[in-house]
């Protein structure tokens, strides 16, 4: 028996050895064999036992509440940088060529600064009238020639009234000269646009007397001569024909210049205007008193239309046939 003894006690006293090595593992508390020495040292000490959960609540608290860095916005919300537009809307420095309006084709100039091109004008004046006097009309062909020099050569200006006059001048600085009723015009060119030139009739004392516009007489439209017939049908000047030779100048806008030949060698000065195909003109039959003609272009260049005058119920019909 004495050796069983000695046999039972050294099982239990290997079975205390191994609780007391397992008692400062997490298998100790399993097994039921009490708590380990150095949780019971921790306990006595004062402080709290390190238990396997007691350690995973405390760090993964310590994790979820440092939560500045996660919370701190201020850096995703400071969006002062990304929000600074005006570097990219402060855009009037990029539109110069925008802000510079040049016009297309300039108009006008000082005086006397225009060309005064050579070529055919149909010439327009009008004289601020004088005391006592009336306005004075000037009206005609103006032929201009252009020397090396620039000044003018050969050019004349074809009254309305059948005169002929000669013309002076210079192409630069745009100015023409000319004699008319024992007066001396002088033209200074103030405006200058695409094929016409306008400007002022001037004094000696730089007086203005007037103005004048000249435009270019179309190539198409050079005096061309039509055999012109007419007749009234109806009013106080019924039966009453005028047959002669028509010679009509246009210009580039469109203004009608001409005269009339009777058959008798009676000239009568026409106006009007020719627009698009529809022509409009004023036969001067008697002093101050027109006949009107109105008609369209036909087939070659023909003209043909109605007659209204000259006196109040006189009509008829008209044809201008080159």
């Amino acid at each position: 028996m004495q050796p069983f003894k000695r046999y039972r006690w050294g099982v239990i006293t290997m079975t205390a050895l191994v609780a007391v090595v397992l008692s400062g593992t997490l298998i100790a508390p399993t097994l039921g064999l009490g708590t380990s020495p150095r949780v019971a040292t921790a306990a006595r000490s004062g402080s709290q036992p390190l238990s396997a959960s007691a350690d995973v609540t405390s760090t993964v608290t310590a994790t979820a509440t440092v939560t500045p860095t996660a919370t701190h916005t201020p850096t995703a919300t400071s969006t002062p940088t990304a929000t600074l537009v005006p570097a990219i809307t402060n855009t009037p420095t990029s539109l110069p060529a925008t802000s510079t309006p040049v016009p297309a084709t300039p108009t006008a100039g000082p005086a006397g600064s225009q060309v005064f091109e050579a070529g055919v004008y149909h010439f327009v004046g009008s004289l601020v009238a004088s005391a006592g006097e009336q306005v004075s009309h000037v009206e005609g062909i103006l032929s201009v020639q252009v020397a090396a020099n620039g000044a003018f050569t050969g050019s004349t200006l074809r009254l309305t009234s059948g005169v002929t006059v000669t013309v002076a001048g210079f192409s630069t600085p745009g100015r023409i000269f000319f004699d008319i009723n024992s007066r001396h015009l002088r033209g200074e060119t103030t405006a200058v646009s695409i094929n016409r030139l306008s400007g002022l009739f001037v004094g000696p004392g730089g007086s203005t007397l007037g103005f004048w516009v000249a435009t270019k007489i179309a190539p198409n439209q050079s005096g061309t001569h039509y055999i012109f017939s007419g007749h009234i049908d109806g009013g106080p000047d019924k039966g009453l024909t005028y047959a002669g030779t028509l010679e009509l100048w246009g210009d580039t806008y469109g203004g009608l210049l001409g005269w009339l030949r009777l058959g008798d060698g009676t000239i009568l000065n026409v106006n009007g205007q020719s627009v698009n195909g529809n022509v409009n003109m004023l036969i001067i039959v008697r002093t101050g008193t027109p006949m009107f003609v109105t008609g369209t272009s036909g087939i070659g260049g023909n003209l043909s239309g109605s007659i209204a005058g000259p006196l109040a119920g006189d009509q008829g019909l008209w044809t201008a046939t080159k």
